[in-house]
């Protein structure tokens, strides 16, 4: 009788007793099951803020919508007296009781100055925040303002306070940024940056420089170095820095093509 050889013919008894000896089992483990990560619960506070914050942007997206398409000048002029904010002040500040010490607390109470109460809250608002919030980095627009509320010997001293006493980076750098306007102001359109004054804006560049101007949209080195560049080129009496462009015709000029000659430059733009 013929016999039918399977695929492991090869394998003999007495080889399979020895292959069954030599086989250690493989355990297999079962990956260990990581806790499960639970979300970090909000302090109730800052909950609060936030909704209060996402109802205002909504009244203002709306408010946007409807002055974007008023048709006359009295339809915006009802619609600039009825700009929305002021509906959120009360709120606002039992907030800032509720987290008086805490950031909430401090943006509670700079929300209250972005949307604009009068003059005297305002300045009552911004000692309340220099006394109580000093060391918070919700303060970074707060140099800013102030300007608004105190005279220039009394903010000028509130703003060192800041650059020394904040341990904010964004806080320092905009108190330093600030109190070097009236330096900048005092130079007039001919005069030359004092010692005090560059001083102050090589700080900002080399300390600060990448950090964000608040309201400007750039950086603190862009800053410094764009009214360094107007000082030293786009003054009466300077050569007008070159550029190119092209004409009506679509040929290429140089503006130095025209040295020696009077020329009218003309900027414009549409707004």
């Amino acid at each position: 009788m013929r016999r039918r050889l399977g695929r492991a013919w090869w394998i003999t008894p007495a080889l399979a007793a020895v292959l069954f000896a030599s086989w250690t089992p493989v355990s297999v483990q079962t990956p260990k099951q990581e806790p499960a990560k639970t979300a970090p619960v909000k302090d109730p506070a800052q909950l609060k803020l936030e909704d209060i914050q996402m109802r205002m942007q909504k009244k203002m997206e709306e408010w946007a919508t409807a002055y974007n398409d008023a048709r006359s000048k009295d339809e915006k002029k009802k619609l600039r007296a009825s700009r929305p904010g002021p509906e959120f002040v009360e709120e606002l500040e039992k907030l800032a009781a509720e987290a008086k010490g805490t950031d909430v607390g401090a943006a509670s109470w700079m929300e209250i100055l972005r949307i604009g109460v009068d003059k005297e809250k305002s300045a009552v608002i911004v000692d309340t925040l220099l006394k109580d919030y000093a060391k918070s980095p919700k303060l970074a627009e707060l140099p800013f303002m102030m300007g608004q509320f105190m005279k220039p010997e009394e903010a000028s001293a509130k703003l060192a306070d800041l650059v020394k006493n904040s341990p904010n980076k964004d806080v320092q750098a905009a108190a330093l940024y600030v109190s070097a306007q009236p330096l900048v102001e005092s130079m007039g359109d001919e005069g030359d940056p004092s010692p005090e004054l560059r001083t102050t804006y090589d700080r900002l560049r080399k300390d600060y420089g990448d950090l964000n101007v608040p309201f400007e949209g750039g950086t603190y080195k862009e800053s410094v170095d764009s009214f360094y560049f107007k000082v030293d080129n786009l003054r009466i009496g300077k050569v007008a820095p070159d550029f190119e462009s092209i004409d009506e015709n679509g040929a290429k000029f140089k503006l130095s093509d025209y040295r020696g000659k009077v020329v009218v430059v003309d900027f414009w733009g549409i707004w």
